[in-house]
């Protein structure tokens, strides 16, 4: 299998991805610590989500600042006794709050994984088109790899556990019902069971 990567370079943070046959491999470096960790498949749905990280009290803040700026200003022209230079003064501060409040606000997309965390990816990093195609890459290996695992008949397991498993698979959308069908047909041939006593199931 081709090993596929990703490397995501924030203001202050920094995030490496790894495909392998295991999983999904983070690196995630942020000021001084590094946090390294695998997601096995098992462990990765097909479930995603965008997701805005910004603060709104920064925003807020610049905003009210621009206009007391703005206030301020109206007083200067208007004759009233105001501090020469105040409105440029509360101008900048206001700026600067603003420009620090976009420099910080990322567009996350997030991956949900089955004990319900977030493996978090930078929406725009290095672009939407690469990050989408790196997950969609993910997800279409994590879903042969459970194909592979519990999903090929096996006369050396039981026939319930391989009819489990291939529910399983269905129900966490790591095949289609073709699939499905298929699978459960050459199932119950190894097994001599008929289609009839078999259903497919949604747990």
């Amino acid at each position: 299998m081709e090993k596929k990567s990703l490397e995501q370079k924030g203001m202050f943070e920094t995030y490496n991805f790894l495909i392998d046959d295991a999983g999904l491999s983070v690196k995630h470096k942020k000021g001084k610590d590094i946090s390294e960790y695998n997601i096995p498949y098992e462990k990765i749905t097909a479930n995603r989500y965008t997701h805005i990280d910004d603060n709104k009290t920064i925003l807020f803040a610049g905003l009210i600042i621009c206009v007391i700026s703005a206030a301020v200003f109206t007083a200067s022209i208007t004759g009233q006794d105001v501090e020469p230079g105040a409105a440029v003064f509360w101008l900048v501060i206001g700026l600067i709050f603003l420009g620090y409040y976009f420099i910080i606000r990322k567009k996350r997309l997030i991956v949900v994984t089955t004990d319900n965390k977030a493996i978090n990816f930078f929406q725009e990093n290095p672009s939407i088109e690469t990050v989408n195609e790196f997950i969609n890459n993910l997800i279409e290996m994590r879903n042969k790899n459970l194909l592979d695992k519990y999903g090929k008949p096996n006369k050396l397991l039981e026939y319930s556990v391989q009819y489990d498993n291939l529910n399983w698979l269905l129900n966490t959308r790591a095949i289609t019902k073709e699939i499905y069908e298929q699978q459960l047909q050459a199932l119950n041939i190894l097994f001599n069971q008929s289609s009839q006593n078999s259903t497919i199931g949604f747990r």
